[in-house]
């Protein structure tokens, strides 16, 4: 008699838990919790906290209709997730008994929506920028597709799509809600690789009176963004020259734009009394001019202006000329070592003397100041070179995992190189342009067109290839293009 008691109590109690458990304002004490009214759609989650006393353990002791929502304790946190239309009444309880209700409604169908801000995105190859996602679906986010990779590479990190333009194009990316259907795209449109604005020097020292080209470099068209202090520097641009003037002592900051590219390069000027001191020559030695290119270098010197420059011997290299005014200017066109003498006079008839030796390298055809895929280390940062442009490396781990060394890596002066603007990141790329890569018994020249094949050793050669430069290809190579064979003296390896 008495086991049957027990089990008709058991029973009873698996009907009516109330009778034990209570309510959350029963009579065995009230569990603190976040909210206690839910409302939920198919597939959609959430969490409530509960605020057990004296941290005691919290379980889910009863689920009016688990086919409406599952619920699942991870400690003092309650989780949700919506499984069907209804509604259910949960219960949760300490071990002594202090419990609460939640009561949950779960609609038809799966609510909210992905958008973006902007709607769509522009920006260049080799440069970044992000997006703004706005979610209401109540889920995690992840990338469900990009339409073309190899435009534009995609991470999403919380609610910020991050973008590196990689190649002129289009790409579409799609971003969508966990265990749901809601997705939203934002197209991405990425413009030609533009060089960002530099200057020949960034530091001018001018005596009252003086006058300074600075080369400028980059896609143009140039103009003039500022001048801090006109009345201590006249400024002007003309082509690819920032003409100065030193009009009265001070200081100035003077900066540079493009129509095509941004951010805009700055100067710092500072203009000297022209007092009566030694005349002597600032500028004593010159960076090599490019064959094919034109090159631009004001001879700077301190004394009484106005100046005279002449050449008092040697020669200079053909196709360039010194002014009066001390300014070499000209395309050479002629590879070569030329050693010559400037004379310089002032206003108070004083003479002064410098030998200067310009390299012109490269050859008519092409002009190169480095070869093709040249590691360069300049002030602690590693570049590689391509057609007198050069990338940076943004890390070690990009640098090793594309498979360069450091033993290979030279240090050199980058100034005369134009900085392309791409940044190297990651391994996970095609190797930037200018590289040697090898796949099985074929090394290939990494053209911005696509994979120029190399036909044999004297070819590579010929074209400033050597066997340190050369690393291993990867699947990104070799999905681009594959080029006509490379040929000796090759034009499309040349600026």
């Amino acid at each position: 008699m008495k086991k049957r008691t027990i089990l008709l109590i058991i029973a009873v109690l698996g009907l009516f838990p109330s009778l034990v458990l209570g309510s959350h304002d029963g009579s065995f004490g009230s569990l603190p919790v976040s909210q206690t009214s839910v409302f939920l759609s198919s597939g959609q989650s959430t969490s409530i906290t509960s605020y057990p006393p004296s941290s005691s353990a919290v379980n889910v002791f009863y689920i009016s209709n688990t086919m409406v929502v599952s619920a699942s304790m991870n400690g003092a946190i309650l989780n949700l997730t919506g499984q069907n239309s209804g509604t259910a009444v949960i219960r949760i309880c300490t071990s002594d008994l202090h419990c609460a209700e939640i009561n949950v409604t779960v609609g038809g169908g799966f609510v909210g929506s992905i958008s973006f801000s902007p709607s769509s995105l522009t920006l260049n190859a080799g440069s970044n920028s992000s997006v703004s996602v706005f979610n209401s679906t109540g889920q995690s986010l992840y990338v469900s597709a990009n339409s073309n990779s190899s435009i534009a590479s995609v991470s999403l990190s919380s609610t910020t799509l991050f973008v590196s333009g990689l190649n002129a194009g289009f790409t579409n990316v799609t971003i969508c809600a966990q265990n749901s259907s809601v997705c939203g795209s934002v197209g991405i449109t990425v413009n030609p690789r533009v060089n960002p604005v530099t200057l020949g020097q960034t530091n001018v020292s001018l005596a009252v009176g003086q006058s300074a080209s600075v080369g400028i470099f980059g896609s143009g068209p140039f103009y003039l963004g500022s001048n801090t202090n006109p009345s201590a520097v006249s400024v002007y641009v003309f082509g690819s020259s920032l003409n100065l003037y030193g009009s009265a002592v001070g200081a100035s900051t003077v900066s540079v734009c493009s129509s095509n590219a941004s951010p805009c390069a700055s100067a710092f000027v500072n203009v000297g009394s022209s007092g009566t001191g030694n005349l002597y020559f600032i500028t004593t030695a010159l960076n090599p001019a490019p064959v094919g290119n034109f090159y631009s270098a004001q001879l700077l010197v301190s004394g009484n202006p106005p100046f005279s420059f002449s050449i008092n011997s040697g020669s200079l290299p053909s196709g360039t000329t010194l002014s009066s005014s001390g300014l070499i200017s000209g395309t050479p066109s002629t590879a070569g070592s030329f050693t010559f003498t400037v004379r310089v006079q002032d206003a108070l008839s004083r003479t002064a003397f410098q030998t200067f030796t310009l390299q012109t390298a490269g050859s008519v055809l092409g002009g190169l100041i480095y070869n093709n895929g040249t590691l360069i280390n300049d002030g602690g940062t590693v570049w590689i070179t391509y057609k007198n442009q050069k990338s940076g490396f943004a890390n070690m781990s990009a640098f090793l995992g594309l498979g360069y060394k450091t033993s290979n890596v030279i240090n050199a002066s980058t100034a005369s190189l134009t900085n392309s603007g791409y940044v190297i990141t990651n391994a996970s790329v095609t190797h930037p342009w200018g590289s040697w890569v090898k796949s099985g018994n074929t090394i290939y020249f990494a053209h911005q067109d696509g994979l120029i094949p190399v036909s044999h050793y004297e070819i590579f050669r010929n074209n400033g290839g050597s066997d340190n430069m050369v690393v291993a290809a990867n699947s990104w190579d070799l999905a681009r293009p594959i080029l006509p064979l490379m040929n000796s003296n090759d034009p499309r390896l040349r600026p």
